[in-house]
């Protein structure tokens, strides 16, 4: 988010729902991600599936929460993910907001 910024993103620009970087940060910040991340792959997962989520370290040292759902032949059917910095993201969009 950093080099973004650095590089000229606009911290107050809005998608077509009208959200903003910042309003899409504070939707996870102090939030247990593992936690939302496991509830929603067992909502969609087909029975029988296997749910595993696990933390990665990216580049940069950040970390992600990755919630991985296999059928019952253990073939991945789906994968999502979610950073755990949106606290630091929103620091940084206050800041440069205006």
């Amino acid at each position: 988010m950093k080099a973004l910024l650095e590089h000229g993103a606009n911290p107050v620009s809005a998608d077509v729902q009208g959200r903003r970087p910042i309003d899409l940060a504070r939707r996870y910040a102090g939030r247990d991600i593992d936690t939302e991340l496991l509830a929603r792959a067992t909502e969609h997962a087909p029975q029988g599936a296997r749910i595993v989520v696990r933390r990665e370290e990216c580049e940069g040292g950040d970390v992600r929460i990755v919630a991985e759902v296999r059928d019952s032949t253990g073939i991945l059917r789906s994968e999502s993910w979610l950073g755990t910095g949106h606290a630091e993201i929103i620091r940084l969009l206050e800041a440069r907001t205006y």
